[in-house]
């Protein structure tokens, strides 16, 4: 799930087959998730760089305070470094991290996730630590393990996961309702990871013969485009019962187009994201659930790993942040209230 980029930058994404999530489009302010590793600030500095997809995406800038706040508690540098989300720009990025010798470390959100490949390669051969965070890097959508040689640390919730865990919600809002109508809106439709979650998306609801999907669209991750998708799926199908968006910033855009058509209050909404719009709907009544992303810990958890990579020789591994979450990191009515969202999407 690709988070909050706007949609020229999505359909970037797109072309050059890039990341999708949110990339849902978290977690509480308190991170309690398990530390990838301790270090002392008495310790020698490390220099990091922060490859980002897209300094301007919120979720981005999340993972990137998080980095910093771990870097001036543990003796550490970092610069971050812009991909503007164009794979060329950040393979670039890789290469001249490698080759300026200036950094022990690279953390890595990656766009594509074979693209950056021979990169990371080339930094294990120049004895650079890697973490990744974010989304997958190698060919495989349904593991936050690491795929490649030379990375320590993964931090990411699979898109498969994230998919499952949409459908879950799904059902959840489905309820009692037979036949339950559902629209689904994809941030774009062709985009891996979207077609990964959403395989394990129908997967989930097919467990239930009264669950259907009526009608799809594309929000682009955005607002805007969540919101003349809804109203083209209203217009076709105005008997939807649960609209479902694996992007917060698309189901934004769904809440406006179901107001506008007299239908709040009879369509349940389900995001994918919980930054503050998805929490303030969930805690106001006027969305079902959204799904937890945790961008805050991502961050985190990346930084603590090639810290610990590089003072102590340690490697990590793989860490999905939904795993700490009771409801599978569902956020309804029930348990909202104690939760603070990491991000502003």
């Amino acid at each position: 799930m690709q988070i909050g980029i706007g949609k020229a930058s999505a359909r970037g994404l797109l072309l050059s087959a890039g990341i999708a999530g949110l990339l849902a489009g978290c977690g509480s302010d308190s991170d309690d998730a398990s530390s990838a590793g301790a270090t002392s600030k008495g310790e020698d500095p490390v220099s990091v760089v922060y490859i980002s997809p897209a300094a301007a995406s919120p979720y981005s800038q999340a993972v990137a305070e998080s980095i910093e706040e771990v870097a001036e508690a543990e003796n550490a540098e970092v610069t971050i470094v812009d991909s503007q989300v164009d794979p060329q720009k950040q393979r670039a990025a890789l290469q001249d991290a490698v080759q300026s010798q200036r950094y022990d470390a690279i953390i890595l959100q990656p766009i594509d996730p074979v693209s950056a490949v021979p990169a990371v390669a080339e930094a294990k051969a120049a004895g650079l630590k890697v973490g990744i965070t974010s989304q997958p890097l190698g060919p495989d959508t349904t593991t936050a393990d690491p795929q490649v040689d030379g990375v320590q640390v993964s931090v990411l919730t699979p898109p498969s996961t994230w998919g499952a865990t949409l459908g879950e919600a799904a059902t959840q809002a489905c309820g009692s309702i037979d036949p339950c109508k559902i629209g689904y809106l994809f941030g774009i439709k062709a985009v891996p990871t979207d077609i990964v979650g959403r395989k394990a998306f129908d997967e989930v609801i097919a467990k239930s013969s009264s669950i259907e999907v009526a009608a799809e669209g594309e929000s682009q991750y955005s607002a805007t485009g969540g919101l003349k998708a809804t109203q083209n799926m209203l217009q076709a199908n105005p008997d939807i019962d649960v609209l479902v968006a694996n992007a917060d910033q698309g189901a934004a855009g769904a809440e406006r187009a179901i107001k506008a058509a007299g239908l709040q209050g009879e369509i349940k909404i389900v995001g994918l994201g919980a930054g503050k719009t998805g929490v303030s709907g969930v805690r106001d009544g006027r969305w079902f659930a959204t799904v937890i992303t945790e961008p805050r810990t991502e961050g985190r958890l990346a930084m603590e790993g090639v810290l610990a990579a590089v003072r102590e020789g340690k490697v990590t591994g793989g860490i999905d942040p939904l795993d700490k979450h009771d409801n599978h990191g569902i956020l309804t009515k029930d348990n909202v209230e104690s939760f603070r969202p990491q991000w502003d999407g």
